[in-house]
C-alpha cells in the first residue's frame, strides 16, 4: 500500500521538510513527514499539489495529447508544474514552477528592509492569489465580505467593479504566461485551481493582454478535471509507485534470471 500527500511548497528530500508553504502554519516543521508515515502506516510520498494536478491532467485530461505543457494553479496560492516531453520537470532542488516568486505583479509586497522573510509568499503570488483578488475588490469599493468566488460571480452578472478585478487578474496572469512561453515554448497551458478554472471570465482579458506582450501564442485552456485534478494526480502517482514496486519484487524474486523469463535471452 502507498499513500500520496499533495501540499503547497517544495518537499525537500534531505531534510524531510516542506519548504515555502507559508499558507500552512507548522507544515514545514522538522519531523512532520516522519509523523505522517507513522500515522498512515504505509509507504508515503509527499508531492507539490501543482505537480500532482499536472500529472492528473497528463493521465486523464488535456495533457494526455501534449508532450510539453504547463499547468498553472491559481487559488489560495499560485503554483505551476512543467511537463517536458511527457515527464515532470523538478529542477535542481525541486523548486521548478514556483512562479509565486516571479518578481513582478505588486511592488508593495517588498519589505522596507529589502530582505525576504521565511514567510514571504512571493510577489506574484501576493498579486494574483485569492487574497489579492479580495484586496483589489475592496479598493474598488466592493464589500469586504465578498469571497473570490462571489466576486467572479458578480463579474459574470455584469458588475463593472467585479469585472475590473477580473480584468486585472487576467492581465497579471498574462505577464507570467508571456515569460513562461518565451522560456519553454509549451504546446499547451492549462489553468486550474478555484480561480484558474473561471476561464469564461479570465481568458478574454488574459489573451487580449498576451497579444500586447508577445507574438508567441500558446493554447490556453482550463482544466478538464476541475476540482479532481490533484486527487487524480495522486492516484496516478500511487499507481506508478505500485507498478515499480511490483516490478522490482518480480526481478528480485527471480534471482537475476528475469531476462530469460521476459524472453530477452541471455548470452
Amino acid at each position: 500500500m502507498h499513500a500520496v500527500i499533495g501540499t503547497p511548497g517544495v518537499f525537500d528530500e534531505p531534510s524531510k521538510r516542506v519548504l515555502f508553504a507559508s499558507n500552512l502554519p507548522e507544515w514545514g516543521r522538522h519531523g512532520l513527514v516522519t509523523e505522517l508515515q507513522v500515522a498512515f502506516g504505509l509507504s508515503l510520498s509527499v508531492e507539490n499539489d501543482a505537480n500532482l494536478a499536472a500529472l492528473g491532467e497528463r493521465s486523464f485530461g488535456w495533457g494526455s495529447s501534449a508532450g510539453t505543457f504547463v499547468y498553472i494553479t491559481i487559488g489560495t496560492g499560485v503554483g505551476m508544474c512543467l511537463v517536458i516531453n511527457g515527464a515532470l520537470y523538478r529542477g535542481a532542488r525541486g523548486a521548478a514552477g514556483e512562479v509565486g516568486f516571479l518578481p513582478f505583479g505588486w511592488d508593495e509586497v517588498l519589505e522596507e528592509s529589502g530582505k525576504i522573510s521565511d514567510t514571504y509568499l512571493g510577489m506574484f503570488e501576493e498579486a494574483t492569489s485569492a487574497e489579492a483578488i479580495v484586496r483589489q475588490a475592496q479598493k474598488l469599493g466592493l464589500p469586504a465580505s465578498l469571497s473570490p468566488r462571489q466576486i467572479f460571480d458578480a463579474a459574470q452578472q455584469g458588475d463593472s467593479k467585479a469585472l475590473a478585478v477580473v480584468e486585472q487578474e487576467g492581465h497579471r496572469l498574462a505577464l507570467a504566461i508571456a515569460v513562461i512561453t518565451a522560456v519553454l515554448d509549451p504546446e499547451l497551458i492549462v489553468l486550474g485551481g478555484g480561480i484558474g478554472q473561471r476561464g469564461e471570465l479570465l481568458l478574454p482579458p488574459l489573451e487580449r493582454r498576451l497579444q500586447q506582450l508577445t507574438p508567441l501564442r500558446p493554447r490556453i485552456v482550463t482544466s478538464k478535471l476541475e476540482d479532481d485534478s490533484v486527487l487524480l494526480g495522486s492516484i496516478a502517482t500511487a499507481l506508478e509507485v505500485a507498478h515499480n514496486l511490483v516490478f522490482q519484487h518480480y526481478v528480485n524474486s527471480n534471482d537475476g534470471n528475469w531476462t530469460s523469463n521476459l524472453g530477452l535471452g541471455r548470452s
